[in-house]
């Protein structure tokens, strides 16, 4: 990471650096890489060539069912983690101890990994689709 080159703040809040030819994207707070991959512009470019607009439309068709399982599948872990967030609030709310509050933010950490892979797939279709 010291040799990598600051590119941009993501939109969620991550910063995004260069190594090379490879794109690396790091959660501060977390102190973390979230994941690597190759650089957009070792992607290859689809403006570059036409493609056949029946097959783009296909693609981002396809795209747009694949996030929208995805979202099925976030709502469904988000909702299967309500009851452990309401339960770790309403303890630290009865007793303010530092175990609570350690319990609590894991609990809500849990929670925005589950947001965080949604995000991963979404930064990756866009980056294939360019949508």
């Amino acid at each position: 990471m010291t040799q990598a080159v600051f590119e941009k703040r993501e939109e969620t809040g991550r910063d995004r650096y260069r190594y090379r030819d490879i794109a690396i994207i790091v959660d501060i707070k977390q102190k973390q890489v979230i994941t690597m991959f190759p650089a957009p512009q070792d992607v290859i470019e689809a403006e570059r060539k036409p493609i056949n607009p029946e097959l783009q439309t296909e693609v981002l068709d396809m795209v747009d069912k694949f996030l929208m399982k995805k979202r099925f599948v976030l709502a469904e872990a988000l909702n299967s983690k309500k009851e452990n967030i309401e339960s770790a609030i309403n303890d630290f709310h009865v007793d303010h101890s530092e175990d609570n509050l350690t319990d609590l933010r894991e609990v809500l950490n849990d929670f925005r990994n589950e947001l965080e892979k949604y995000d991963m797939f979404v930064a990756e279709t866009k980056l294939i689709t360019r949508k």
